[in-house]
């Protein structure tokens, strides 16, 4: 609540709306997402199909981004 506060927003409103079932939802809609899509740890990054896993990852999605479609 405090870095929220810090950064200007309001920590109570955003603290209620995370806890509200949409929220919840989300969540399992996301873990969902990332199970199906071969995610097996964090962090992890889909480009176009491809998981990148791990920050010592990020060179190689730099790559996969810069590359044409």
């Amino acid at each position: 609540r405090a870095v929220l506060r810090g950064q200007g927003l309001d920590a109570e409103a955003l603290m209620a709306a995370a806890e509200q079932p949409a929220a919840h939802q989300a969540y399992r809609d996301n873990t969902d997402a990332a199970v199906a899509a071969g995610v097996f740890g964090s962090p992890s990054y889909m480009y176009r199909g491809e998981l990148f896993w791990g920050q010592d990852r990020l060179d190689m999605l730099e790559e996969a981004i810069a590359r044409p479609a």
